[in-house]
């Protein structure tokens, strides 16, 4: 009962914000001619019109605590935008929904539309524009970024109070903290997509067990002739690697998911990688009768993993054939455009359904996940592409016309910059990197190896380098002296890089000396280092590191040259 009467007083106060605005202005209006009536009437009627005048004030604080307590039942915080003097007021509520203190917002809409999650900020800007200019509702879902960095959802609605001739004044309304709800649609999401993965897992696991016991016991019974034997072991020996398969595609999305897994960076030829994945699945499309036809020009070297680049191909190549009927083709396209090498996997299949080209790269997701769905596989092998590509710093997308239409998919990787007469190695000589001597250095990582070769490397800089396994440790040795530069891993277990650097600029709060921190993320999205940048480090490098990189942007932060 006490839910309904507060999500009642809620959905009250969303029509009532600007009627209390005009309200106290009527009632402000009327205690002034109040007391110029008082000091005109005999005595007896002036303490009647006192009576009535100190009625209206508490009726009018009466009605704020009201319209307060309503909008702290439903969670929610106000504003009011003052369109002709730009004055965009935010209640402590919804400062406290922003993760702002009360007090700290800047009161514009440009400081408003700094705390909206940037993929979300046209949406807001638009939203506010239609309002104004269209006369519709203000009414919007949006993402808010924390100083810490978390993300959290709210929705706001507001009404434009217009003057006579129907210009806008005024955008005054409410916001909401839905967070709650989003989250329980993901967890909700979540499992609906778990319980069809393991239902699926369960399938992929049995088919070919199923084989693999059914042959081993033929062969067992000794009934089979030469042909028999030779058939039998080739299934088994098919289906014994379909299952090594299935079982590296769960470790790597395991690795992929906690940050773990590591890229060994080197000089790549895409053509040669593109080559070998094109041979592995020859005999495949040949089986089913699909063509392969590719178009490789040489793009320049690049910096990345070899044979994880190799698995990116073989994967969209697979699925690619495994989706194409007899007769169909698969056209492989490599090639420089501008500073990017570009991959083009394209099929003359099924096609993917508008629906579902959103949620193509997602982990566990399948366009037919149902016991009657006409392929296999557990629907990983895209995400583990969109993964291992972001980590190499690129990007990978999904086009189709629709169902039978045939898909693409684009692969775009950045290729470095090389001087005039620089030959294809990638590497950066110890000549070449920035001096960072009498440069101190606090490294966080909870890798041992990614520690120490990272700490050695910043000594060959000529900078004096503390390394530690966790932030509980980093933050002893912050208080024990203040590094120029603090280098943090960002997914570590227990306090992770975001918890760090939060502890580091509140201690800065109370007076602590400021200390330039730099990011080291497994993930090269631009959330990603959007959302590091936003929880207070001032650099976000990805992993794998490459020297110069590293170096450049600790000198950079330290000053150094």
């Amino acid at each position: 009962m006490a839910i309904c009467v507060a999500g009642a007083a809620a959905a009250l106060a969303v029509s009532s914000w600007a009627a209390v605005a005009v309200l106290a202005a009527g009632l402000a209006a009327a205690l002034l001619v109040g007391e110029l009536r008082v000091a005109r009437e005999p005595a007896g009627k002036a303490r009647r019109l006192f009576v009535e005048r100190r009625r209206a004030e508490e009726a009018l604080r009466a009605s704020e605590e009201r319209l307060r307590l309503a909008l702290d039942a439903g969670g929610m915080g106000a504003y009011d935008w003052n369109v002709g003097t730009g004055e965009l007021v935010w209640s402590e509520q919804l400062e406290r929904l922003h993760g702002l203190a009360p007090g700290t917002f800047g009161r514009t809409f440009d400081a408003a539309l700094s705390r909206v999650h940037p993929d979300d900020r046209e949406l807001f800007r638009l939203a506010a524009a239609d309002a104004l200019e269209a006369g519709t509702k203000n009414q919007i879902e949006y993402r808010t970024v924390w100083p810490d960095g978390s993300v959290h959802w709210l929705v706001g609605k507001g009404d434009v109070l217009r003057d006579a001739v129907g210009r806008a004044l005024r955008l005054t309304g409410v916001v909401m903290d839905v967070d709650g709800r989003k989250r329980l649609e993901a967890a909700q999401a979540a499992n609906r997509a778990k319980d069809e993965f393991l239902a699926t897992l369960s399938d992929e696991l049995r088919t070919p067990l199923s084989a693999i016991l059914g042959w081993t016991q033929l062969l067992r019974g000794g009934k089979l002739d030469e042909a028999g034997v030779a058939r039998a072991l080739g299934t088994i020996e098919r289906n014994a690697k379909l299952q090594v398969q299935l079982i590296e595609d769960l470790l790597d999305v395991s690795r992929l998911i906690t940050g773990k897994l590591c890229l060994e960076s080197g000089p790549v030829d895409l053509v040669t990688v593109v080559d070998a994945a094109v041979d592995s699945v020859r005999e495949s499309a040949a089986a089913k009768g699909v063509a392969l036809e590719t178009q490789l020009d040489a793009p320049g070297p690049l910096a990345g993993d070899g044979a994880r680049l190799q698995q990116v191909v073989w994967n969209l190549l697979s699925n690619a054939i495994k989706f194409t009927p007899p007769n169909g083709r698969v056209t492989i396209r490599l090639e420089r455009t501008g500073a990017e090498a570009e991959l083009r996997v394209s099929d003359t299949g099924r096609g993917i359904a508008p629906e579902f080209l959103p949620h193509i790269f997602d982990c566990f997701r399948q366009a037919d996940s149902s016991s009657t769905r006409a392929h296999g596989g557990l629907g990983l092998g895209l995400a583990i592409v969109r993964h291992l590509i972001e980590l190499h710093g690129g990007n990978v997308q999904a086009e189709s016309a629709g169902a039978n239409l045939g898909a693409t998919f684009t692969v775009r990787l950045p290729l470095p910059a090389l001087a005039a007469g620089e030959g294809a190695s990638v590497g950066s000589r110890p000549e070449d990197l920035p001096s960072l001597r009498g440069v101190s250095i606090l490294v966080v990582d909870d890798a041992l190896d990614a520690r120490e070769s990272l700490a050695m490397l910043l000594e060959e800089c000529g900078a004096h380098v503390t390394a530690v396994a966790s932030a509980p440790e980093a933050l002893e040795a912050l208080a024990s002296a203040r590094p120029d530069v603090l280098v943090s891993d960002l997914a570590m277990p227990g306090l992770d890089g975001y918890a760090l650097v939060a502890r580091l600029r509140s201690l800065e709060a109370d007076g602590a000396t400021p200390v330039p921190a730099l990011a080291l993320s497994a993930y090269a999205r631009t959330e990603d280092r959007e959302r590091a940048l936003a929880a207070g480090f001032q650099a976000h490098v990805a992993k794998p590191v490459e020297p110069i990189e590293i170096a450049s942007a600790v000198a950079r932060l330290a000053g150094a040259s």
